[in-house]
């Protein structure tokens, strides 16, 4: 179940890397517009990742009761 949780945080963090590509690539020399967005992607895979242990900690959980 671990490394199921860890793939899933490997993907967000692919995702993010894209993402990243993808606002550096589009708003070339708008560094304000640059520097927002980045925040924003970070605070979604923070988020995301948060979910991710939540998930986690809750089958861990369910299984424990069994």
């Amino acid at each position: 179940m671990k490394l199921k949780l860890e793939n899933g945080k490997i993907m967000v963090r692919q995702a993010r890397h894209e993402a990243m590509e993808d606002i550096k690539k589009d708003y070339e020399g708008r560094e304000d517009d640059i520097k927002r967005l980045e925040k924003d992607v970070q605070r979604l895979v923070d988020e995301t990742g948060e979910t991710i242990d939540a998930i986690g900690k809750q089958k861990e959980a369910e299984l424990l009761q069994i």
